[in-house]
């Protein structure tokens, strides 16, 4: 039978024990606490035995280090990287191992998913909802297809929420910061009815003033505010059967992440031409202050409201020597927002957006329980993810007569008005069969085979029709019989459109073989070989008529991952490693191409791409009051053969968001008081390398978001009774840093800014 724990001596790591054996003198009490994990679908799991690269951020950490959402994980996980999209900001770009993806299009997947509580995330827009009553995170690099529902190629992130249970406890948080910010959180636990129903919920309200200026108006921007909740219920069934329902809702008001403008564009005569229009039209600068902006729109100042909503309900059976669960979830997702496309103090370019999504999904799974040498698990999963996105585009170039020749190529003397929507809805249907069988070979080793059978259908349409206004009149191209109203133009907004439909499907196998060795309760080595499949899609996010959205090609990765994991000092530290090597075919790039006049966002494959490096995690217990962790991730990535039309041959060149290194750490020095409470002080910091934004970046070192790093700090006294205070201050050194950059319909570059200084103070209660 296999248990993962077995005797051994640790004389065999005494090299590696000397590295750090000199720190400190620890005592015989000053051991780390375990960390439990579920990614391995086997019930409550070691992080320690789980023969697999994951990372587990514990809802101490996120309370201590002031994380609000998946964003702030970056600065603990190894080889995580998650930012706002380029083009629609408050949509989440996640790359786990340099393996993401801007394809924002609803006809197309993330390369790296994200889950609540089990249930598939299918929208980027709801990734970024407030981590609120979260036990831990659980981040999974490396393909991902035999143990989550929906599948991936670059890894999953599962955020867990707690679970009612059947003891007493209310919890109250007050916070207030700088930038006249303010958070209030409320969750309370208990029994409903005696040993059989128990509920658990949470509330939240967070607010937060703006940070960066408007130089043509001199507005705040960058403000939220947050309303939050969520609720679950434990039903004891029977001695054998469980339910558990949760279910959550957030609304979001905010005024996106602004952007600046800066350099010129891919597109040498774009950047002259640009730079005609703004000098002839009197333009105010890129303003020399960091946190500053122009924005200028017609229809106001620019904004994004966002609601989302989940309910997931498990059901959990033993049977004899089998467990099954039935995962069934539903989200929803809506958003409105605004945008000043050209980001100058012209009023030119303004984008108004709506997005609404509808996601079932249902996985039944089967596991055997684990008394023999030989186990299981099966799945099979379900989805299907209905969505609608509609962009207005507006180009009042007839007050900006030269604008009418750079983005429309009509005479610069003939005054014109460009209104394009952009309307799709997609349809995506998932199956998939998958699942493991471990095999313990030995007392030492154990043998897992596994594997998934995935089909995809993606039904894609779309209506892109320009109608441009001139002094002789209005000129629609290839006019349907279909029309919109475009917002704030009244009779005049109504645009004819063509809609083109389109559907494809994609099936794939992927194995999965992983050797697991464990020598002594103390240590594990794995050996893995994996394959991940994303289906391809449809990306028809272009302000050209006659589009005919063509598909592009599933993408397909292979990994080969050495790992090791050692619990060293009688369990006052750990050392995980992961050395991994991943031959990425057809990876799904998207481009943003202007030599038609109007912007053209298109995706091609790339032919093979390299991604491989190394991820070290560690923590420490150098005394009962002295603990230490650290984080160091490598990552050489490149196009192996990637041949494009605009921009030549790229092999040999970097990939975006695959910076080569990053670095993360903490300190915990904690302070006995004699009232009977504790001090502890606390400061965590992060590193990244520079990170590459575009593929042809020999070309222009300003597709370079810059290497920076991040220090946060906080000291918390927590009383012997029933609350604590804490002063802390985010980004320590006021960094000035970037979040993303993206070529821009304008001829230049737009940049998403990282955030400033925060610094407050939380005020805990058990009631």
């Amino acid at each position: 039978m296999w248990t993962g724990k077995h005797p051994g001596k640790m004389s065999k790591y005494c090299v590696l024990a000397s590295v750090i054996a000199g720190a400190a003198q620890a005592s015989a009490n000053a051991v780390l606490e375990e960390v439990v994990v579920t990614a391995t679908k086997r019930g409550e799991t070691s992080l320690q035995d789980a023969a697999i690269s994951i990372s587990a951020v514990t809802d101490s950490v996120i309370e201590s280090s002031g994380v609000r959402h998946i964003e702030d994980l970056q600065a603990y996980v190894p080889n995580l990287t998650v930012g706002d999209s380029a083009d629609t900001p408050g949509d989440a770009v996640v790359s786990i191992r340099g393996i993401g993806t801007q394809i924002l299009s609803i006809g197309a997947d993330p390369s790296s998913s994200v889950h609540t509580d089990g249930v598939y995330n299918s929208r980027p827009g709801s990734i970024f909802s407030e981590f609120l009553d979260v036990e831990r995170v659980e981040v999974l690099r490396g393909p991902q297809g035999t143990l989550y529902g929906r599948n991936s190629v670059g890894g999953t992130i599962n955020v867990i929420h707690k679970r009612p249970s059947f003891d007493t406890e209310m919890n109250a948080l007050i916070e207030a910061g700088n930038l006249d910010a303010y958070r209030g959180v409320f969750s309370a636990n208990g029994t409903l009815i005696e040993d059989t129903l128990a509920g658990r919920f949470a509330i939240s309200r967070r607010e937060r003033d703006g940070w960066i200026t408007n130089q043509v108006d001199g507005e705040k921007y960058g403000e939220e505010a947050v309303n939050a909740f969520r609720g679950a219920l434990l039903w004891d069934i029977s001695d054998s059967t469980t339910l558990v329902v949760k279910t959550d809702w957030s609304a979001k008001e905010t005024d996106n992440r602004p952007a600046r403008l800066i350099g010129t564009g891919q597109d040498p005569d774009d950047g002259e031409l640009s730079a005609r229009l703004l000098s002839e039209n009197n333009a105010l600068p890129t303003p020399a202050d960091w946190f500053s902006v122009n924005q200028n729109t017609t229809l106001g100042k620019p904004f994004r409201d966002q609601d989302d909503f989940g309910i997931s309900a498990e059901l959990t059976m033993e049977l004899g020597d089998y467990t099954l669960t039935s995962l069934t979830g539903y989200r929803s997702h809506e958003t409105d927002s605004l945008n000043d496309t050209d980001l100058t103090s012209l009023d030119l370019v303004n984008d108004y957006m709506e997005t609404e999504a509808e996601q079932f999904s249902e996985e039944l799974r089967l596991v055997s329980n684990f008394q023999g040498r030989i186990n299981f698990q099966a799945s099979l999963f379900y989805m299907k993810d209905e969505t609608s996105l509609d962009i207005f585009s507006d180009l009042n170039s007839g007050n900006y007569p030269l604008a009418a020749q750079f983005f429309l190529g009509l005479p610069p003397e003939d005054t014109s008005e460009a209104l394009v929507p952009i309307l799709q809805e997609n349809t995506t249907t998932a199956l998939a069969v998958f699942g493991e069988i471990y095999i313990d070979l030995t007392d030492n080793w154990r043998l897992t085979l596994g594997g998934r059978y995935s089909d995809e259908e993606k039904d894609f349409s779309d209506a892109t029709q320009a109608s441009i206004v001139t002094d002789s009149g209005t000129i629609s191209f290839f006019p349907g019989d279909t029309y919109v109203q475009f917002p704030g133009k009244g009779e005049a907004g109504y645009i004819p459109v063509d809609r083109n439909a389109v559907s494809d499907s994609w099936s794939e196998f992927t194995p999965k073989v992983v050797l697991e060795y464990t020598p002594s309760d103390q240590t594990l080595f794995y050996l893995t070989y994996a394959e991940g499949f994303k289906s391809g899609g449809f990306d028809a996010r272009v302000a050209v008529p006659g589009n005919n959205t063509p598909a592009f090609e599933p993408e397909s990765i292979d990994n080969i991952e050495l790992g090791a994991k050692a619990t060293l000092w009688d369990g006052r530290a750990t050392l995980n490693t992961a050395i991994f090597h991943m031959e990425y075919t057809n990876q799904q790039i998207t481009f943003v191409d202007n030599e038609s006049g109007l912007p053209v966002v298109t995706t091609s494959n790339a032919g093979e791409s390299r991604f491989q490096g190394l991820e070290i995690e560690g923590e420490m217990m150098v005394s009962d009051n002295f603990k230490v962790g650290l984080g160091l991730a490598y990552l050489d990535a490149e196009y192996i053969v990637f041949a494009t039309e605009r921009d030549g041959d790229l092999a040999g060149l970097t990939p975006r968001d695959a910076p080569e290194w990053s670095f993360n750490t903490f300190l915990d020095y904690k302070v006995p008081m004699s009232t009977g409470g504790e001090l502890v002080f606390h400061v965590d910091g992060s590193w990244r390398d520079d990170n590459v934004q575009r593929a042809s970046v020999n070309s222009d070192n300003q597709h370079i978001i810059d290497s920076y790093s991040l220090w946060n700090s906080n000291v918390t006294y927590t009383s012997a009774g029933p609350w604590s205070v804490s002063l802390w201050v985010n980004n320590l050194t006021d960094e000035e840093y970037e979040i993303s950059k993206v070529d821009q319909p304008f001829g230049r570059h737009q940049v998403y800014l990282g955030m400033t200084r925060t610094y407050g103070a939380t005020l805990k209660f058990d009631l």
